[in-house]
């Protein structure tokens, strides 16, 4: 079975100090110049894929992540974790709050690999938090897709176990053919750390790197963000003590809201 990991590194926020958090004309805050991390979501996904990688030997694993040059070091870092192949999309456009186009290049690289059974994601990212992306994708793939979950595993027939959070509980099913699994929040599923050995043995294999494909069509272009208008309509109630002042507003609003 071929499951495909779908990730993307994204600012450390925590580094930002308060004079940073500065928004420009189209309320976006610059943050080129912070290191990278993990997002927590997609961390979780990939971690619970090495986990059914563990647990059964017929499991095959691959990465892929849109964007610069720089993320190449966390595909050499899944590669010295195990994972069978690291792909790139090269892309160097701000893809925070494109998911439609994310979603289109995922597709792509899934019309060339069929054998792909299942993809998984982190349900949103620290920049964007659009969570769109996985419920895109499936619609374009026409694939059943599992939000919020938790944990997943794959039987000796190839059938996959996934559980999920519901407004009920925990839901568990039995999923056959292919999925999209938007990771939720799952406790304790960091990503592992692989051994200085494993990173020199596994870690230099060469990551595969791809030309991202051609937009689709979205019919709109974002230009600009505005913030909405949050001011509300209020009436000053007069007077010179706190005790003049109850008394009126008593007498004008409280008196007829209030019946008794």
């Amino acid at each position: 079975m071929e499951i495909l990991g779908c990730f993307k590194p994204v600012p450390d926020l925590e580094l930002l100090s308060a004079a940073d958090w500065t928004a420009d004309s189209d309320l976006q805050v610059e943050t080129a110049f912070v290191r990278t991390v993990w997002n927590c979501f997609d961390e979780s996904g990939l971690e619970l894929m090495l986990r059914a990688a563990e647990d059964n030997g017929a499991v095959r694993l691959q990465a892929l992540t849109v964007g610069p040059k720089r993320n190449e070091t966390y595909l050499k870092t899944l590669y010295a974790l195990g994972f069978a192949q690291a792909v790139r999309m090269d892309c160097g456009e701000d893809l925070r709050f494109r998911p439609a186009f994310v979603a289109h290049c995922i597709r792509a690289y899934l019309a060339e690999h069929p054998e792909i059974d299942a993809v998984v994601l982190g349900s949103q990212s620290a920049d964007g938090s659009n969570g769109q992306t996985a419920l895109l994708l499936a619609e374009g793939l026409g694939w059943p897709c599992v939000t919020q979950v938790t944990a997943f595993s794959v039987g000796t027939d190839g059938a996959m176990s996934v559980s999920s959070m519901t407004d009920e509980g925990t839901l568990t099913q039995t999923i056959t053919g292919p999925v999209v699994l938007s990771v939720g929040n799952v406790s304790g599923a960091y990503l592992r750390v692989p051994t200085m050995k494993a990173r020199r043995q596994l870690g230099r294999q060469p990551v595969t790197v791809l030309p991202c494909p051609e937009p689709p069509s979205e019919g709109a272009t974002l230009c600009a963000l505005t913030a909405p208008e949050t001011g509300r309509a209020a009436v000053p109630v007069p007077g010179d003590t706190l005790e003049e002042r109850t008394k009126l507003f008593y007498q004008r609003y409280w008196k007829a809201w209030v019946k008794p």
